[in-house]
C-alpha cells in the first residue's frame, strides 16, 4: 500500500453549559482563534433550530512536535458540539481538540474548567494505491451483467451508456447500549464503510478512495488486511 492522502474528522458532543459558547461568540474571541491558526475565513451562522455556530475554514496547526504544519480544513463550534476536520491523521485532530479546549478554559475564566465529553466519533478518508484491482471487489458475474444487460437497457438516442465501478458501500447502524446517551437524548448517527476506485483515474492505476467510521491508524490496518485478502 502506498498512501496518497489522509483526512480525519473528529466530532465531539459535550454536556450542556461546558463550552463557554457565548464568550466565544464575541468578536474578539473569534478573531483571536482565526489569527492563532491562520484561518482564511471565520463566521457565525445559523445551525440546527436556528442556534448560532462558529465556523472557521482553512487554517493551519502544528502539534507539540512542531515538525509539520497541518491544514485544519474546518472547525465548527456549537453550544455542545465541536467538529474538527483535518487534512492529516486522527492524532492531529486529537491534539488540536486538546488545544482548543485549553483555549476555552482560558476564555471561561474558570480554573476548574473541564470539558465533559459525552461521546466522540472519528471518521477518516484515505486515498491510497493498493495491490489489487478494483474489479475484484465485485463478483465477475455481476460485473458482466452490468456491462451487458444493464448498459444495453440504459442506452439513449442522445448518448451511449457506459458503466463504471464507483464504490462498494456498507451501511453501519448503531444501537445504543449506553443508558447515559439516552438520558442526554443522543443518538448515534448512521455511518458508512466505502471503498472504490478514485474518480478520474483508470482502474489499472489501482488508486482507491476509502471511508470508514474509525481513526486513521485503524483505517490503515483495515486497508492492509483488505489488501492481503485480495492479493
Amino acid at each position: 500500500m502506498k498512501l496518497r492522502r489522509i483526512n480525519s474528522l473528529l466530532v465531539t458532543l459535550v454536556e450542556f453549559d461546558k463550552i463557554p459558547f457565548y464568550k466565544l461568540l464575541h468578536n474578539s474571541s473569534v478573531a483571536d482563534i482565526q489569527n492563532r491558526y491562520n484561518f482564511s475565513n471565520a463566521e457565525i451562522v445559523s445551525g440546527t433550530q436556528n442556534q448560532p455556530k462558529i465556523v472557521f475554514m482553512l487554517g493551519t496547526f502544528s502539534n507539540k512536535n512542531k515538525a509539520q504544519a497541518y491544514s485544519i480544513k474546518r472547525l465548527e463550534i456549537e453550544e455542545r458540539k465541536i467538529i474538527i476536520d483535518v487534512d492529516g491523521p486522527s492524532q492531529i485532530a486529537d491534539d488540536f481538540f486538546i488545544e482548543i479546549t485549553n483555549y476555552m478554559k482560558k476564555v471561561s475564566g474558570d480554573e476548574s474548567f473541564a470539558m465533559q465529553v459525552i461521546v466522540q466519533s472519528k471518521d477518516s478518508e484515505i486515498v491510497s494505491h493498493l495491490n489489487f484491482s478494483a474489479t475484484q471487489l465485485v463478483h465477475p458475474k455481476l460485473l458482466e451483467y452490468i456491462n451487458t444487460r444493464v448498459v444495453t437497457e440504459a442506452q439513449q438516442e442522445l448518448g451511449k451508456a457506459m458503466a463504471n465501478l464507483l464504490a462498494v458501500i456498507f451501511r453501519i447502524d448503531y444501537f445504543l447500549t449506553e443508558e447515559k446517551l439516552k438520558d442526554y437524548r443522543i443518538t448515534l448517527s448512521r455511518k458508512e464503510f466505502l471503498i472504490g476506485p478514485r474518480d478520474g483515474t483508470a482502474l489499472d492505476e489501482q488508486i482507491f478512495v476509502s471511508k470508514a467510521p474509525v481513526d486513521t491508524d485503524t483505517h490503515l490496518v483495515l486497508l492492509d488486511e483488505l489488501e492481503a485478502l485480495y492479493s
